[in-house]
């Protein structure tokens, strides 16, 4: 199979890591940060990643150390991208900025 796609290992190793540890870097870069993904843009930006980096594998227009990079971003870009087209309100804030008669307080006389 090397012979066949005329790499050195060290090349086919980097393309391996790139399409799944990319998309991989990208979701816990987006845990620990403080903005909130949606599990379906999640889910759809891992996807995105991996096929990015795909197509830079049978595409190569980049040195293939520039895989995981492009993954990682793709992924980071569609997962947040995705999350602000499908955005739901929270209902924690509504119920803060809009009182309900059972958590309004009755007025002192």
């Amino acid at each position: 199979m090397v012979y066949l796609l005329g790499k050195n290992l060290f090349d086919l190793t980097q393309m391996i890591l790139g399409v799944f540890a990319g998309p991989l870097l990208a979701c816990v870069a987006l845990a620990v940060s403080r903005v909130r993904i949606h599990g379906v843009g999640m889910q759809l930006g891992l996807i995105g990643g991996s096929l990015g980096g795909l197509a830079i594998v049978i595409f190569p227009t980049a040195a293939v150390l520039w895989i995981s990079p492009i993954a990682a971003s793709t992924t980071a870009l569609v997962a947040i991208i995705v999350t602000r087209l499908t955005a739901v309100p929270c209902p924690e804030k509504s119920a803060i900025a809009q009182p309900t008669a059972q958590n309004q307080q009755p007025h002192a006389k």
